[in-house]
């Protein structure tokens, strides 16, 4: 991590603390933000401070020991039985783009505070979450766009074990990514399929602790190709108790990822904050800003409407006009693989 202290006057700073995940996860840096401010208040104030120690990284390092493994692996090779290849993203590329270099770019769109608002009482009334929405949406965009029933992609998970006790507030690097594997049937209607993705989550809760890598290596897809091409994320980090307390002459602006990138071509990012900011980072290698705005779009239009229809059946929901098409010469040449 970096930290950097800028004078602009005799009076005026600016202090930017910067890291990277490998150091610590956003929720662990929530606690350290709490702390830095405690400190900074007391010396401020003349007054010595003491905290309470926090449970250790290293007793959840000693958690992690005591795990079945072959239970796991076993869930594992379950879970991904059949898969022999990621989900390609061939009908939504753009084979005609032309760039070399590694570039990514992001699109996206902002909920009004009305439209949030409704969303979160659609989630509290139906007993879900937003990442169970989220996951939902999207398994149904990428079903789609690549005419498969069966499909891959990764989520993110906080990694702390509920058993685990005072896991919340430890510090160290928990965040985790887990390949999803999920099969739809289009005639299942939108509530009830959001019910089957929340009894797989709850299911990847027991094993979330899993590497990638060795998630990887007990699946039947070769070390040289990705589990998935696709990669959903849904922001889960606690406000700073602190930071909405303050009022000490510090301003505290918290960056929480304007942008987003990772190894994978195609990102789909949540930020829930007053107004939930849906947002898609891309390789523009691979994707050119038509498709993603198009995606986008797609998102928009399904969510509105399930929320309007929850028990709609799948193969009913209504993509934009440009996408439809597109979709309609996948299904031509692959009409086999998914029947819509």
């Amino acid at each position: 991590m970096r930290l950097t202290l800028i004078r602009l006057a005799d009076d005026y700073y600016e202090f930017i603390w910067s890291l990277h995940h490998i150091a610590t996860d956003g929720w662990s840096s929530a606690i350290i933000l709490d702390e830095c401010l405690q400190i900074y208040e007391a010396l401020c104030g003349g007054r010595e401070i003491r905290f309470a120690l926090n449970r250790p990284f290293r007793d959840y390092i000693d958690w992690l020991q005591e795990q079945d493994i072959e239970k796991t692996k076993t869930f594992w090779r379950q879970t991904l039985a059949g898969i022999k290849a990621p989900t390609p993203l061939t009908y939504i590329e753009n084979k005609q783009l032309t760039l070399k270099e590694e570039r990514y770019d992001q699109e996206k769109f902002k909920l009004s505070k009305e439209g949030t608002k409704a969303l979160l009482s659609f989630i509290a009334k139906n007993r879900l979450t937003l990442a169970v929405l989220i996951n939902g949406i999207w398994s149904i965009l990428l079903s789609r766009y690549t005419c498969r029933s069966n499909i891959v992609y990764g989520c993110t998970v906080t990694g702390r074990p509920v058993d685990l006790a005072e896991v919340e507030s430890m510090v160290g690097i928990f965040i985790n990514t887990l390949p999803m594997n999920l099969k739809l049937n289009v005639e299942q209607d939108f509530l009830s399929w959001l019910q089957t993705i929340q009894t797989q989550l709850v299911e990847l809760r027991h094993h979330e602790y899993t590497s990638l890598t060795q998630i990887q290596g007990w699946s039947e897809v070769p070390r040289d190709l990705p589990l998935f091409e696709s990669f959903v994320v849904v922001e889960n980090v606690p406000d700073s108790q602190s930071v909405l307390g303050w009022k000490g002459n510090l301003e505290i602006i918290t960056d929480k990822g304007e942008y987003f990138r990772t190894n994978y071509p195609l990102n789909l990012v949540i930020y829930p904050e007053s107004e939930i900011i849906v947002a898609i980072s891309y390789d523009c290698r691979r994707f050119d800003i038509a498709t993603i705005s198009g995606i986008l779009t797609d998102f928009q239009i399904v969510l509105e409407y399930i929320m309007a229809n929850p028990f709609v059946k799948i193969k009913d929901l209504s993509f934009s006009t440009a996408r439809q098409q597109q979709v309609s010469k996948c299904l031509e040449k692959e009409a086999v693989l998914f029947d819509w």
